[in-house]
């Protein structure tokens, strides 16, 4: 958590806070087409019933508490003000009820996307829809550590729906969210299972601030000037140049673990992550590519009853973006990426003896995104990147172990650095 929120800070101070503003009489410029937010939410889910189905208190009616929470947001609003996407990050959570003999439900990191019909702007309210992914945490408590239960992780999507609106360079929201799914399996020991359905719906409201980092280079653009000294510095080849890059990802794990489904079905899958990612590479301007060597690491732990299970992985690939359009200084990209990467894997279990593996391999896969590029002159953008891998296999033969995933990276936010453009072209 303090990880995340060091990041998070970087990401304000280094940005050029400079208020943008969505109003009616605004032309659609590319300066225009896109703002940084950063803000806080507060949300809170009701209770719901449930039956304890272990220890003593077995069969026995209870009621789980409503839950409190205030979330770190970064986001970006995008085309003119019709799309935001944006990441929620618990900062504070509290539990409203009695929290004795009771279960506990939370969800993780969020990555979202929402969409306005009607542009957000000035003095108005606007309604959105939007959709966002993110881990479910479940647990029935006991009286004291034995007569916990397991810890059920899921990867779940929630349907939201709400207003914004927009008074100087504030933007406050009202939420309305609803799980995708709300009833599932939860294992009372490590084969028996109990159905638990939870209250679906989560509301909440935000405040965010926007800024911005290229509304001031607008009237070069329009007078013409930064267009043609980009095209000279372009033929001289001084717009090649290093770039570092910086963000939040969550991380998609789809697929399933064969050893994990015959000896311990209670441990579930290793379904979502998040890691902070760094980025080390170099933009040639004239084929309008950029190399990039991205490294990711993080730890996914999944555990029930008497078995622990952990995955670390850490990766570092070579990519290649092509940028093959522009539409008002929003540039879409796609390309290959080769990634090597290290997993260790541990499990721990009374059922079993345990193990410990290292497993070393090189994995393809294709990356896609965007940059928000108002000019070429830029030496601060904002970068969203989706990286997909097929079929990671991860595999020990002595142990049996054995897990296939598709894991998809998203980073809806990315600050990218060129250093060798600071203060030479303004």
């Amino acid at each position: 958590m303090k990880k995340h929120l060091l990041i998070a800070l970087v990401l304000f101070f280094v940005s050029e806070i400079t208020a943008q503003v969505y109003t009616a009489d605004s032309a659609k410029t590319r300066h225009r087409f896109a703002q940084l937010n950063l803000g806080l939410n507060f949300s809170s889910s009701p209770g719901f019933n449930y039956t304890r189905s272990f220890s003593l208190e077995e069969g026995e009616e209870k009621v789980a508490p409503n839950i409190n929470e205030l979330r770190f947001i970064i986001g970006g609003t995008h085309f003119w003000g019709h799309a935001d996407f944006e990441i929620s990050i618990p900062v504070i959570r509290r539990e409203a009820g009695d929290n004795e003999y009771t279960a506990l439900y939370s969800h993780g990191v969020s990555t979202s996307a929402k969409l306005y019909p009607l542009s957000i702007k000035k003095k108005a309210i606007r309604p959105y829809l939007g959709l966002s992914f993110n881990t479910s945490n479940y647990q029935q408590l006991g009286p004291d550590s034995s007569s916990m239960g397991a810890v059920d992780y899921r990867f779940v999507p929630r349907y939201h729906g709400g207003l914004t609106a927009q008074f100087g360079d504030y933007l406050f929201g009202l939420d309305f969210a609803l799980l995708g799914q709300n009833e599932f399996e939860y294992y009372t020991d490590e084969f028996e299972i109990n159905k638990v359905q939870i209250n679906p719906w989560t509301f909440g409201f935000s405040l965010k601030k926007t800024f911005d980092t290229t509304l001031a280079a607008e009237k070069s653009w329009k007078s013409g000037r930064a267009q043609a000294l980009a095209d000279s510095l372009g033929r001289r080849g001084e717009l090649n140049s290093l770039s570092f890059a910086l963000g939040f990802s969550s991380v998609l794990q789809k697929g399933s673990s064969r050893f994990n489904q015959e000896n311990h079905p209670a441990l579930g899958k290793h379904e979502l992550a998040r890691t902070v990612e760094f980025g080390l590479g170099y933009y040639f301007h004239r084929p309008d590519i950029q190399l990039n060597i991205p490294f990711r690491q993080y730890q996914s732990e999944i555990h029930a009853y008497t078995s622990t299970q952990r995955i670390q992985r850490r990766a570092v690939g070579v990519e290649a973006l092509w940028f093959f359009a522009d539409y008002h200084g929003f540039v879409p990209f796609i390309g290959p990426i080769l990634s090597y990467e290290n997993h260790q894997v541990s499990h721990r279990s009374l059922e079993v003896a345990p193990f410990e593996f290292e497993q070393n391999q090189w994995n393809y896969g294709l990356v896609l995104g965007w940059d928000i590029r108002p000019n070429q002159l830029q030496s601060l953008i904002l970068r969203t990147n989706i990286r997909y891998l097929p079929q990671v296999k991860i595999a020990d033969s002595e142990s049996g172990f054995e897990s296939i995933q598709d894991i998809i990276e998203i980073n809806f936010i990315q600050l990218v650095l060129y250093p060798g453009r600071f203060g030479k072209f303004r």
